[in-house]
């Protein structure tokens, strides 16, 4: 875990061990939205919080809620830094699909490490 108390993420959220796979931003927030989840911020991601989510992200980029330039959010890997050849991690273009999904969501449950998985859907 990285910063954050007590941010809990996972990349498979419908508990069946499927991965989004390469989604646009827009696909990315409803991934997460199914389930009363979130994308997990820039911040989050450069603190590790998503390290060790799932579906093979620590090298892979994930979308992040936290927006960037003119019509773009930032994508870093599960490790917190940007994959080869996107400089500083700002992609621009929220129809791309070019980023995986991995969802974040508070928690004041003790013991919530990278791997809980987000709140169940109703």
């Amino acid at each position: 875990m990285g910063d954050d108390d007590c941010v809990c993420s996972k990349a498979a959220v419908d508990g069946s061990n499927t991965c989004s796979g390469t989604v646009s931003y827009d696909d990315a927030v409803e991934w997460c939205s199914v389930v009363g989840a979130r994308l997990c911020t820039q911040s989050e991601l450069l603190s590790q919080d998503a390290m060790g989510a799932g579906c093979g992200l620590n090298n892979k980029n994930i979308w992040s809620s936290t927006s960037c330039g003119d019509d773009g959010h930032y994508a870093l890997t599960g490790k917190g830094t940007a994959a080869d050849g996107w400089n500083d991690g700002c992609v621009n273009g929220t129809s791309v699909d070019v980023a995986h999904a991995a969802c974040c969501a508070d928690s004041s449950a003790g013991g919530c490490g990278p791997t809980s998985p987000p709140p169940s859907a109703p």
